[in-house]
């Protein structure tokens, strides 16, 4: 068996529609959109095999980059 790492990051920044806290919604900002960018460039040479996160809107944002630029689900 091949030993893993596993990476557990935050979700990028958000903004939300409320002023308070909420678990649901939230997109990503501009800078939250160049946090994801720059997590999968610090995780270019590593082997990713999978990317997961919870069903967030703004972890799903953040996701989705990060899994595109590494090219992987």
């Amino acid at each position: 068996m091949c030993p893993a790492t596993l990476v557990v990051a935050r979700h990028g920044d958000a903004e939300y529609v409320e002023t308070v806290f909420s678990d649901e919604g939230g997109t990503l900002t501009g800078t939250g959109r160049q946090q994801a960018a720059d997590l999968a460039a610090q995780l270019q040479d590593r082997r990713v095999a999978h990317v997961w996160c919870s069903d967030a809107a703004r972890a799903v944002q953040t996701a989705e980059i990060v899994a595109s630029r590494l090219g992987v689900a």
